[in-house]
């Protein structure tokens, strides 16, 4: 369980570091295409991120 939580939070700090590259390269406007990889790489993150949190809920359900 602690694994979970620990592997969890890694991807929440990916997750702000690709937010905050993709906020900054909206600003400097960089390619459509550059963009888009970016925002592609958020959404797998976030479900990524989504995908641990079920487990961690599954996995602490199941303790009780």
């Amino acid at each position: 369980m602690e694994e979970l939580h620990k592997e969890l939070n890694e991807k929440k700090s990916e997750l702000r570091r690709v937010q905050d590259e993709l906020s900054r390269r909206d600003k400097e406007q960089v390619s459509d295409a550059s963009l888009q990889s970016l925002r592609n790489m958020l959404m797998a993150l976030q479900k990524e991120n989504s995908d641990l949190k079920v487990l961690i809920l599954c996995t602490s359900a199941s303790d009780f």
